[in-house]
């Protein structure tokens, strides 16, 4: 798995009561920009490591939670244009 090297890291540390004599809640929010490249009709699943945050040990680790969304999309229509010039070629003969 690749490691995406993350920016804008923010840690919000808070003291709580929880399960099983956890006390501490960490909330951590950051950008990663990892590139997927894809050509028409393909599909790709990747999978990505991001290291954020303070480090634990195993026993200061009770569970993690992460979510993940896009926040831009790049489309090259190089191949598109192409594409389109030699049908519009073919019609015309």
């Amino acid at each position: 798995m690749p490691v995406a090297t993350t920016s804008g890291e923010q840690v919000v540390e808070a003291v709580v009561a929880g399960p099983d004599g956890a006390n501490r809640l960490y909330t951590i929010t950051g950008a990663a920009t990892v590139g997927v490249n894809v050509s028409a009709g393909q599909t790709q699943t990747q999978t990505w490591t991001f290291l954020m945050g303070p480090t634990f040990t195993r026993g200061q680790f009770y569970r993690a939670i992460g979510t993940a969304s896009v926040s831009s999309a790049v489309r090259d229509f190089t191949n598109d244009v192409g594409e389109l010039c030699a049908r519009n070629q073919l019609r015309r003969s």
